[in-house]
């Protein structure tokens, strides 16, 4: 009886493979674990439900985090991986639209892993997207099939609200001038 259950145990298909195919990188799994190169060509589940990246999709670009609107989740990686040697991706892509190269996993067991997706936009060496965090910060875009609708998302005017309090924070710690605070909530509300 002991050898049946043994076999049974042995014959079963573990959670990451069904039907013989191996299925993609949950976010929670890459977050724990460094993620088998063969589960991240089958794909990756992003935080949005639905949305599995795979190496060929053309991903859309969005707007850059940083003030002068460059990427701050999309860069170069130096050989070092020192943060102040790469090079992040200029604002004149917001927008456009790419090509994922290939899916990679990035980390350590003591700092976490991520997965990141490779691009090489025009005739530019290969870039990194942080894939959670670009979502996060809206530099990289679902498709629109996977996008929530404007009156169910409030996930733009929160974005805004979020920059309105930095902004009024800067104020009152006064390291802005209430014309610089003026002149940046009026843009940030256009």
């Amino acid at each position: 009886m002991t050898c049946f259950v043994g076999l049974l145990l042995v014959s079963q298909p573990s959670k990451a493979q069904q039907d013989g195919k191996p299925r993609p990188v949950t976010q929670q799994e890459a977050r724990t674990q460094q993620p088998d190169a063969k589960r991240l060509k089958a794909g990756y589940q992003t935080q949005v439900p639905g949305w599995i990246l795979s190496a060929g999709d053309t991903l859309q670009l969005g707007q850059g985090s940083k003030e002068d609107k460059g990427f701050v989740y999309i860069h170069t990686l130096s050989a070092s991986d020192d943060a102040d040697a790469q090079k992040s991706l200029n604002h004149t892509y917001s927008g456009q639209k790419v090509v994922l190269k290939e899916l990679i996993a990035r980390g350590s067991a003591e700092n976490g892993f991520g997965v990141y997706g490779v691009i090489s936009p025009g005739a530019l060496p290969p870039y990194y997207i942080a894939l959670d965090s670009a979502v996060n910060a809206g530099e990289l875009l679902p498709p629109i099939k996977y996008r929530p609708s404007a009156a169910a998302s409030p996930a733009l005017p929160a974005k805004i609200a979020q920059e309105l309090i930095k902004l009024k924070a800067a104020l009152d710690a006064g390291t802005l001038t209430q014309q610089e605070y003026e002149s940046r909530r009026r843009k940030l509300l256009n």
